[in-house]
């Protein structure tokens, strides 16, 4: 299931409400009515521009005002050409000076493979200095001058506040851009940059709002809008310092409080249980607003979530969910990046809330419907591993959704027209949860009723063998946690049916999100009797399985039955392999007539099974699904006949099948099994990324998916899965076909291979995956034939990411072949493998390949 964050925007709503209002009471046009009463003391309010500056004899000879500490600091502009301010001190530049650290080789930005220099976080209130130059060159070899930017890493063991300095000498218009190696801080698209383009220096303050490494990247800002900028004498010195964490104001519900953007400002709310707080910081809708407003969250000292604004001049607001009684939660008032310095202006923070209220205990939820809030937040405690039931009939329709404490939708359910219907999830993790009643056939001002049960059910744990007692009188399911370690091919089974004849039986991933049988699709369903039993294969499976068991028809009060796991009578072959057959070995029929076998080989194996009768039979040999359904039947030889047939091993790694009395009445048969080996074998490879494309054959860039037309391996010799191959057509989406092939390549990746969905096969595919902006260069010899793709992931383009695709196959003249994975890799979720020309021969890999490795695949045979 899709997990969606909560995302109507009342609380937002709510929270520019407030604004509103403050700047209503302030007058028309925001101007506060009596601005020295914001004002400490030795400030004046300035009518001007709506903020406290320091009084003509604040700020002595040689010092400004700087808006964002509030406070005097030395005069950059006193330094004179060629000198930079260090350490509040005017510093001539020259061939010599360098900082306390200086930047690394080139290239030293992690984009192009570089190591960054580091700077180590320096004390309370002291700096560290660092200098280097922006030299534009051709870093990553492609023929085109690409842009400089100098990194540094800084690493911080608790949120921190620090200042950067950086001015440019020689002409280099200095720029930084702060970002997190944090997967938390980059899903939230967490950056910080600091800018001025009417100024050879930028500075700013910057909060870096969690544990961890943050990098520092320097460059000239006109590289931004006209392309690579700077030379060999374009230099900067900078400054990192760090400053202490001002004390946070406190604030409460409904409030509103200005100030001028500039340095972090830290606001306190203490929560009670339940509550949904909206903080939102505006920018001042009179000033400039070239300005992106950014809002932080803390609760105690732990990073929450962080928020830019849309649009220059916007807001930036989220809904804090999961608050317990006596939660201290700091919301930090920031800005993203100021493309005027010095008019951003004030900014507005607004604490609001969403409604929300306990489940009631007395399980009838009422309230008037709102058109303008049209939900209802009740909150309520689950205990990781147990199931929610609620069972609803309100006077509406209605939609009943569950979040957690993220805001993270986990399960939803639509009543009937009637209202009613029964909402069953799985409780991920222990802590406070909550539903949402939206009704949805209400006019404002009708009063919504409902009656509702809730239920916290915990799973029961059968065991093997032992029938368990279930008793349906205040639900409608039976639940149960089967481990799949409990048995490798289990059978299930119901007996002693009170008030109901057939029941449902449901099987889920134990532990995933989504209402049982909307959001979430049961993985096996089968109805029973008290004569019949399914089996389902447990061997292999990740996680264990929630198994619910319900009435087949209309549930009524007093329904119950046993229900039992026992382990599937079957035949457990062991793992086979070339140097390990089965050899033909008698066994006995079951009372159906079928016996049941499971053998393990590795996967892309060729298994043969051979069954031959002892009494004239007619045998059939069934490869069966992991849910007993079947797959495969071999029916070929008739009466008296051998059956045989090759099966090839899954990414599961075994084969469940059975062998069936289609006629005769024998008691036995013999079966044989042997294994051939998949057709590749895979190893870690040692061949090392080398860039091809500036002396490469042919050579296409696109920002489509676009496959080529086809290509000649000549002068190359090459086999695949034992077939002379003499062309091939390569997609940018990191696969290529031997095949006849007449698509666009844009085709989807499949689970694995083999791709038995497409027309197509014979595919090698080191990363098949959607890419975007792509260069393909093919490099051909008459020892190997290498592809190489440097791209995008584009799922990660879609979002707003740049996620760094570079990779290469080597196809050799022996058969090998080499999966080569660049410095800068970073796509995850490709399929990785290949098939042959009929899709029955495959190998795939299940790990995600890692930047700077390689993977060699070598021919069995």
């Amino acid at each position: 299931m899709k997990r969606e964050r909560f995302s109507f925007g009342w609380g937002v709503w709510m929270a520019s409400s407030a604004i509103s209002a403050f700047l209503a009471a302030c007058g028309g046009d925001g101007e506060a009515t009596s601005g020295n009463a914001f004002c400490g003391e030795g400030t004046l309010w300035s009518a001007e521009i709506k903020r406290c500056l320091p009084d003509e004899s604040a700020c002595a000879g040689g010092t400004r005002f700087d808006a964002a500490s509030n406070a005097c600091v030395p005069d950059e502009t006193l330094c004179g050409e060629d000198t930079v301010l260090l350490h509040g001190t005017c510093v001539l530049v020259d061939d010599t000076i360098t900082g306390d650290v200086t930047e690394g080789v080139e290239p030293n930005d992690r984009t192009f493979g570089g190591t960054p220099a580091e700077l180590a976080l320096p004390a309370e209130n002291k700096s560290i200095t660092f200098t280097g130059c922006i030299t534009p060159a051709d870093f990553d070899g492609d023929g085109t001058e690409d842009d400089d930017y100098d990194e540094f890493l800084v690493t911080v063991d608790a949120p921190t506040l620090v200042r950067v300095a950086v001015d440019g000498v020689h002409g280099l218009n200095a720029a930084f851009l702060v970002r997190a190696d944090d997967e938390a801080l980059s899903n939230d698209a967490w950056q910080r940059i600091g800018i001025d383009p009417s100024s050879d220096m930028a500075e700013r303050d910057v909060f870096l709002p969690k544990a961890g490494t943050f990098s520092l990247r320097v460059g000239d800002f006109r590289s931004l809008v006209y392309g690579p900028s700077g030379n060999e004498r374009t230099c900067y010195a900078g400054s990192l310092k760090r400053l202490p964490l001002p004390a946070a104001s406190t604030v409460a519900l409904g409030d509103v409080t200005m100030a001028p953007f500039g340095a972090p400002g830290f606001y306190s709310l203490t929560t009670s249980k339940g509550q949904i707080p909206s903080p939102l910081v505006a920018a001042d809708p009179d000033a400039a607003k070239q300005v992106i407003p950014a809002l932080v969250v803390l609760k105690g000292n732990t990073y929450v979530a962080s928020i830019p604004s849309e649009s220059f001049g916007g807001f930036a607001a989220m809904d804090v969910w999961g608050a317990g009684a006596g939660d201290v939660y700091t919301f930090v008032a920031d800005y993203e990046f100021e493309a005027e310095v010095g008019t951003a202006g004030d900014y507005y923070m607004a604490i609001d809330a969403i409604p929300s209220a306990p489940l009631p205990a007395d399980g009838s939820p009422s309230f008037t419907y709102d058109e303008s809030l049209p939900f209802k937040a009740y909150y309520f405690d689950g205990t990781e591993g147990d199931v929610g039931a609620f069972v609803f009939d309100g006077n509406s329709a209605v939609t009943m959704s569950v979040y957690d404490a993220t805001g993270t939708r986990i399960a939803r359910k639509l009543s009937s027209a009637q209202g009613d219907g029964e909402l069953w999830f799985q409780i991920p993790s222990t802590g406070i949860y909550y539903l949402l009643v939206s009704p949805t056939g209400l006019d404002d001002g009708q009063t919504f009723t409902m009656d509702e049960t809730w239920t916290a059910v915990t799973p029961t744990v059968p065991t093997l063998g032992v029938p368990t007692n279930v008793s349906l009188a205040s639900v409608s399911r039976g639940v149960f946690l089967l481990n799949v370690a409990s048995a490798d091919w289990a059978s299930f089974a119901v007996s002693s049916l009170s008030g109901l004849s057939t029941v449902k039986l449901r099987a889920y991933p134990f532990g995933a999100t989504g209402s049982l049988d909307a959001d979430l699709a049961a993985t096996r369903t089968a109805t029973l009797n008290a004569s019949s039993s399914i089996g389902h294969v447990l061997l292999g499976l990740d996680e264990s399985l929630l198994v619910t068991v319900e009435n087949n028809a209309a549930h009524t009060a007093g329904e119950s039955f046993e229900f039992t796991v026992s382990e599937r009578d079957h035949n457990d072959l062991g793992t086979r392999s070339p140097a390990n057959p089965l050899p033909a070995t008698s066994y006995a029929f079951g009372g159906d007539g079928s016996a049941y076998f499971l053998v393990r080989a590795a996967e892309g194996a060729a298994v043969t099974l051979d069954a031959s009768p002892l009494g004239g039979e007619d045998l059939r040999i069934v490869t069966l699904t992991r849910a007993e359904v079947p797959a495969r039947s071999i029916n070929d030889a008739g009466a008296g006949g051998a059956e045989s047939g090759v099966v090839r091993v899954d990414a599961s790694g075994f084969i469940a099948f059975a062998v069936e009395r289609v006629a005769g009445a024998g008691a036995s048969f013999s079966l044989a099994v042997t294994a051939e080996a998949p057709a590749y074998a895979a190893a870690a490879g040692s061949t090392a990324f080398v860039d091809v494309c500036a002396n490469a054959d042919v050579k296409f860039t696109t920002d489509e998916r676009y496959i080529s037309t086809a290509t000649a391996l000549a002068p190359l010799a090459f086999s695949f899965f034992g077939a002379a191959e003499t062309t091939m057509k390569v997609s940018t989406d990191g696969w290529l076909t031997f095949d006849t092939y007449s698509g666009s390549g844009v085709e989807n990746a499949p689970l694995s291979f083999p791709n038995t969905g497409e027309t197509f096969h014979a595919v090698v595919a080191p990363a098949w995956t959607w890419l975007e902006d792509v260069t393909v260069c093919i490099k051909r010899s008459s020892t190997a034939v290498t592809i190489e793709w440097k791209g995008v992931d584009g799922f990660g383009a879609f979002l707003g990411e740049t996620v760094p695709a570079e990779f290469e196959t080597v196809l050799h003249a022996n058969g090998t072949i080499d999966f080569v994975y660049g410095p800068n890799h970073a796509v995850t979720g490709a399929v990785v493998g290949m098939e042959d020309r009929l899709a029955d021969a495959f190998v795939n890999v299940h790990e995600e390949p890692v930047a700077g490795s390689s993977i060699r695949w070598t021919p069995a045979n």
